[in-house]
């Protein structure tokens, strides 16, 4: 006997289902539809929907799946009532005979015991759900739900994913359902169960480096170092030279104990890639990112990264890969020495990197502590505090709470002077147009590491708007020695220059003497130095503002331009509206996130002029939308805030309509498909 369909019998049918109204419900006779209406609404969680086909089912006198469930449930219960009532009375029976058997002859023969029974209803409920499909109808639903595990992830919504990805398992516990349960386990904190998820996933597939990656992290996160480092090295193995590997390897040796961690250092201390000793902090937003989870290779991309928390030129970055070979190796025996001189160097030397750097070449400069006695330097319990203030003030400083992060890093500096927190603190005096202060912490910061670019970059932006040009001229010199190529540093050097000379131009004809060489670029004498430099950084700025992203070439560049803009209304929409309507249905002709839908809303918004273009324009792009795959699902994924700027759009499309004699275009339809009234 063949089974029946428990979902959509094909995906005409499914499209159907998803642009359903309550009249139509009431309009279907098919019995088996309907059954299979129900269930699937169900499924995708519309149970008012869902509720409209059962009433429906059962004016017509049948049933829906989940009724016939039911019915196997309770006639399950009733056959594990009497398995019990039989059990109980065999029981009974058997002390009767012990009883009457006493003081007897040993070789009297003895009934044979029967096995009990071991499984409750709950798992007979199971088999008989499980009994009514077939292997590609567990396999389709198992798929379906692993779907919508994802798609949750995508939006933030951890605690349904997990749930999402629960069903999914228990039907088919495949690896990379595991693995993603894992992932959403990690946002949640539930560090152990992570760790049982990846246990279970690498069962299936031991080379799985993904979630050898994950398992270290939750290992990490419990302070089970050895078994995190075991998991690291499994991962090397099978993706050497991978750099998050290597990073997350050199962090949980510093975390072991001392013994441990100097042997290690000795192995790598002359190797090319010691610049990576002071590896960065891993950022637990980041760790098991998922998109389209497979059992490929990972990319570095999808773990470990950090967010910068500063606003300054990405070439900085690039510093630790641009020193000479002699200066990344270092000496076997100085690096013992830094070690055993502070025993608790190697509990917080992960405090030392400063948020979004990758290390400063390795090596660290001599602070006043190490220079002096033993009994001076921090305590252990010093510098995890230190640590924890630093990580409070990396997280203000994301969330744009610049006095609570000016607050946290000087607090932590208290407990134990550190260079990159002191860069980490100029550069929210920057933001807060404290010049004097950031030249204070940068230089307290480069006197403890005389290699930390970001404190020398820093320091001259600090100079340049403090107006001492000569000494913001003199640090970005020994940025660019580290960035030659760099063009935004060879720039602003080059104004700094004409400033300088053009300054020198107005003393010498004060002084009655006339150049000898008049050069036509210097600054007219009449401008005042401020004037001069506001005018070069207004230059630079609009030379910035010049510069547009591309219109994209596929849903991965979009999503990845958005992200990069989506906090700037006005980039986000001139972004959007530079982009031909009508590639908004090439670009997402088969699926698209909540994300992807909430920023293109945003940006819409934004850019709205009340034109009559800005209606097309906005007409089509949302239209497009409304054509991809599970539209009616991902547009109700949408957060709170891009309901309500869906809301104001459709407003400010209405009041814009065309008038008679224009294009008459309905927007009711447009307004239903979005479920906005």
């Amino acid at each position: 006997m063949k089974v029946e369909h428990r979902g959509p019998a094909s995906l005409e049918e499914k499209k159907e289902f998803d642009q359903v109204t309550f009249d139509q419900i009431q309009e279907i006779d098919d019995v088996q539809k309907l059954r299979r209406l129900e269930q699937y609404m169900r499924d995708e969680g519309f149970p008012s929907t869902a509720d409209a086909a059962r009433v429906r089912l059962h004016e017509m006198g049948s049933r829906t799946f989940a009724d016939d469930e039911e019915l196997a449930r309770r006639e399950a219960e009733e056959e594990l009532n009497r398995a019990r009532e039989e059990l109980t009375s065999w029981k009974a029976e058997l002390g009767a005979l012990k009883t009457s058997k006493q003081g007897k002859t040993s070789h009297q023969e003895v009934p044979a015991v029967r096995d009990g029974v071991t499984q409750g209803s709950s798992n007979n409920i199971k088999e008989v759900v499980e009994e009514s499909l077939d292997a590609s109808e567990v396999e389709w639903m198992a798929e379906r739900e692993k779907e919508k595990g994802n798609e949750l992830f995508k939006s933030g919504e951890y605690k349904e994913c997990v749930e999402a990805y629960d069903k999914s398992i228990d039907l088919l516990p495949k690896a990379a359902t595991l693995a993603n349960r894992a992932a959403a386990k990690l946002k949640l904190k539930l560090y152990d169960s992570a760790i049982e998820d990846c246990t279970q996933a690498l069962e299936q597939d031991p080379k799985y480096v993904k979630v050898l990656m994950r398992r270290a992290v939750a290992r990490m996160e419990l302070m089970q170092y050895e078994e995190a480092y075991d998991d690291i090295q499994a991962a090397l193995g099978l993706a050497p030279g991978n750099k998050e590997l290597e990073k997350m390897r050199d962090r949980v040796l510093r975390k072991m104990p001392q013994t441990v961690t100097k042997v290690q250092i000795e192995e790598v201390s002359d190797s090319e890639d010691s610049e990576e000793a002071e590896a960065e902090e891993i950022d637990e937003d980041e760790i098991g990112k998922i998109v389209e989870i497979t059992d490929e290779e990972p990319k570095e991309e999808d773990i470990g990264k950090i967010e910068e928390i500063v606003d300054e030129p990405p070439a900085v970055k690039e510093v630790q890969r641009s020193e000479p070979a002699a200066a990344k190796t270092q000496s076997r025996t100085k690096i013992e020495i830094e070690i055993c001189s502070d025993s608790s160097e190697d509990e917080s030397s992960d405090g030392e990197e400063e948020a979004g750097v990758v290390g400063q070449d390795g090596g660290r400069g001599e602070s006043p502590s190490a220079q002096g006695p033993a009994a001076e330097s921090p305590s252990v319990d010093e510098n995890a505090l230190a640590n924890e203030l630093k990580v409070k003030g990396n997280k203000a400083y994301a969330s744009g709470d610049l006095n609570a992060a000016l607050h946290w890093y000087t607090e932590s500096i208290k407990r134990k002077e550190c260079s990159l927190v002191y860069s980490n603190r100029a550069q929210v005096h920057l933001k807060l147009g404290h010049q004097n202060s950031a030249i204070s912490d940068c230089t307290k910061a480069l006197r403890l590491d005389s290699k930390n670019i970001k404190a020398t970059y820093r320091r001259a932006v600090a100079f340049k708007e403090a107006g001492r040009i000569k000494e913001a001229l003199s640090d970005y010199e020994k940025v660019k020695g580290k960035l030659p190529n760099r063009d935004d540093i060879v720039k602003q050097i080059h104004i700094l220059r004409q400033k300088i000379e053009g300054d020198l131009s107005i003393e010498d004809s004060k002084g009655g003497a006339k150049p000898t060489h008049p050069k036509p670029a210097k600054a007219s004498p009449a401008k005042s130095p401020a004037k001069s430099i506001q005018e070069a950084l207004e230059r630079t700025l609009e030379q910035q503002q010049k510069q547009q992203l591309p219109v994209p070439n596929s849903s991965t560049e979009f999503e990845t331009n958005v992200r990069f803009i989506r906090k700037n209304p006005a980039e986000l929409a001139k972004y959007i509206y530079q982009i031909p309507p009508e590639k908004f249905a090439v670009l997402f002709k088969n699926a698209f996130t909540s994300e992807i839908l909430g920023s293109t809303i945003e940006g819409l918004l934004a850019g709205f002029d009340q034109g009559g273009e800005a209606f097309t324009f906005c007409h089509t792009v949302l239209a497009s939308f409304t054509q991809a795959d599970r539209f009616s699902i991902t547009s109700k994924m949408l957060s709170s805030k891009q309901k309500v700027c869906l809301g104001e759009l459709f407003t400010r499309l209405s009041e814009a309509s065309p008038s008679a004699g224009g294009e008459d275009i309905d927007l009711a339809s447009l307004k239903k498909g979005y479920g906005v009234k």
